[in-house]
């Protein structure tokens, strides 16, 4: 999720994912800072297709697929709570409103 804000009032922001989830398999980070995926260090696994290279083309590939469907979706944030840890630190925690999603189209 990222926190963004909209009209001055803060919201995180999230995507609906259409697809199964990935399986539980940890990363591993090469020699420039860069995570791959564990099973094929260096190499990329698949192509959503021939005109996908990048996020923007999964985006975009996406949205003319599922013009109508749930895709960004923001929940607003209603208070933030500094949480006191055992080490002394404080966590800041969220408290988030519900859900609210754009179509593909709509975004």
């Amino acid at each position: 999720p990222h926190l963004l804000s909209f009209g001055g009032r803060p919201r995180v922001i999230m995507f609906k994912c259409l697809s199964s989830p990935l399986p539980d398999v940890r990363g591993t980070v090469d020699d420039e800072g860069i995570l791959w995926n564990a099973l094929a260090p260096g190499t990329f696994s698949s192509y959503p297709g021939p005109a996908v290279g990048n996020l923007w083309d999964v985006f975009q590939s996406s949205a003319s697929k599922h013009f109508d469907r749930p895709g960004p979706g923001w929940r607003e944030v209603i208070s933030r709570e500094l949480e006191p840890q055992p080490d002394g630190k404080k966590l800041e925690k969220l408290v988030l409103g519900e859900y609210k999603w754009l179509t593909y189209g709509e975004f």
